[in-house]
């Protein structure tokens, strides 16, 4: 698509110039370009009005913007090649990955769990006599709230 918008550029240029090219040559975007340079800076010396200068002004801001549009394209091409092309080398490990982050994670909460259990065993260790049932924290609660 924008290569078509390049093209028509190029065609509504070389109606603006009244460009003629040479039997073999091939008119493109850069051709056009050195054309409007040219007839800007021959305009510019023979003190044109602003008025004669604005089509061909306007044509080479409007080239140098959809430049600057490719090349942005281009390179977000790019970038989105790279992360499909790292996407599909990494797919088939993609479980395996996740599995092995879902057991590092299950082992942190277990070992946490243990360090909470021995600062609660700490906590009651002085009440744990006066307690009927130290099973778990609901019990314990129970437990304490019964001896008051």
């Amino acid at each position: 698509m924008l290569l078509r918008h390049f093209q028509e550029l190029v065609d509504t240029g070389q109606e603006l110039l009244e460009y003629e090219p040479d039997e073999d040559e091939k008119i493109n975007v850069g051709v056009i370009k050195l054309e409007l340079k040219w007839i800007i800076d021959s305009l510019k010396q023979d003190s044109t009005t602003d008025e004669k200068l604005a089509p061909y002004k306007e044509m080479d801001e409007t080239i140098k913007e959809n430049e600057k549009k490719l090349k942005e394209t281009k390179a977000t091409l790019k970038e989105n090649e790279a992360m499909l092309e790292l996407k599909l080398e990494l797919k088939p490990y993609g479980a395996y990955v996740k599995k092995q982050e879902d057991i590092k994670i299950i082992k942190q909460a277990k070992g946490e769990l243990v360090k909470l259990n021995a600062q609660i065993e700490e906590l009651i260790a002085h009440i744990k006599g006066q307690l009927n049932d130290v099973s778990d924290y609901e019990k314990i609660e129970w437990s304490a709230s019964i001896g008051r």
